[in-house]
């Protein structure tokens, strides 16, 4: 079992070992790990609504912002997601508030958006469960839904809401824009590893 285990570690210290090799002699693998993980569909021309998804206020909500703006839609639906501390003390707005407030303040008007702050979501899939819930409820004619998330969430975002789409949606995938070079900022590079660890926590549990 010992020898095993040695030749698995070696393997894989191998293969990082050639990623990193490939990755410093041939420059635009330096892209992959990000491309991986990113899902853009760049067909979309128009939907029945935009789902913003909780978790990154400060990009996600401009870009839906932008989406409905240029037309693609014409509403925005989102949920509620679970509150902390802070948020319970009044200390900090929740994320959906937060989001409401900014949508808001870019002249998003209150007929154009779809927010349920009776739920306290906890996780992706139960977050994308209860907007086609929402969405059933309050656009029952719905038919196309554009996800609206950050880059490194859009292909797992887009995976979750297929195991959870019970009503048969058609959903377009159309994150928050990529950087030019990922690993530029330190949250970007912790970002895009931190997405591959949840990709096997999800693969392996759903």
């Amino acid at each position: 079992m010992r020898r095993l285990w040695e030749k698995f570690c070696a393997f894989l210290f191998g293969l990082m070992a050639g990623l990193a090799l490939l990755m410093f002699f041939y420059q635009p693998s330096r892209q992959w790990p990000a491309d991986l993980i990113t899902r853009h569909d760049a067909d979309v021309t128009s939907a029945d609504a935009v789902i913003l998804l909780m978790g990154g206020v400060s990009d996600r909500t401009p870009h839906c912002a932008r989406l409905l703006k240029k037309g693609l839609a014409p509403k925005i639906v989102f949920v509620e997601a679970e509150k902390d501390e802070l948020n319970a003390l009044g200390l900090r707005p929740s994320d959906g508030e937060a989001s409401l407030r900014y949508l808001q303040k870019l002249g998003i008007k209150d007929d154009a958006i779809i927010f349920d702050n009776s739920r306290a979501v906890t996780s992706s899939a139960e977050e994308m469960a209860a907007d086609f819930k929402l969405i059933k409820e309050r656009l029952p004619a719905a038919r196309r839904l554009i996800l609206c998330t950050s880059w490194y969430h859009s292909s797992r975002a887009h995976w979750i809401a297929d195991k959870v789409n019970n009503h048969y949606f058609e959903l377009k995938s159309m994150p928050s824009p990529k950087p030019k070079v990922w690993y530029a900022m330190e949250f970007d590079f912790l970002m895009v590893f931190n997405e591959y660890l949840k990709w096997a926590y999800y693969l392996t549990h759903y």
